[in-house]
């Protein structure tokens, strides 16, 4: 996360991640989709089933983590920014750095995360 970017206390989203996880190593995590100043940390549950990611949103958007394939080499997560589309509706211009939490149907293991992102109207 960029050192003057620092996530506001409160929100909706969770800003930091559940004391009962352990950080995913940079070599298992493909960044290279997100642009180069979104955060990159991720981290994992102890079981392994759980990811933590930090995400980014701002204004009125709010940012969540889908899965969108399992194989036994990699997990592939988007990160969505959902963008509410009312006319009309005012947002404060601040960026938030959520963690948001992606379910997996096995244990994560030696499996490379690779993310993506997009921003999806609402």
């Amino acid at each position: 996360m960029p050192p003057s970017a620092a996530p506001p206390p409160g929100g909706p989203s969770s800003q930091t991640p559940p004391t009962d996880r352990a950080p995913v190593l940079p070599s298992q995590v493909d960044f290279g989709a997100l642009p180069s100043d979104f955060p990159h940390e991720v981290w994992v549950s102890r079981d392994g089933k759980t990811l933590y990611i930090r995400a980014e949103e701002g204004g009125c958007g709010q940012a969540t983590a889908e899965v969108r394939e399992q194989t036994a080499q990699r997990v592939a997560v988007a990160l969505v920014e959902n963008q509410p589309q009312a006319k009309g509706q005012m947002c404060p211009m601040i960026i938030r750095y959520p963690v948001v939490q992606a379910q997996l149907a096995e244990p994560l293991g030696t499996r490379q995360v690779v993310l993506t992102m997009e921003k999806r109207p609402n």
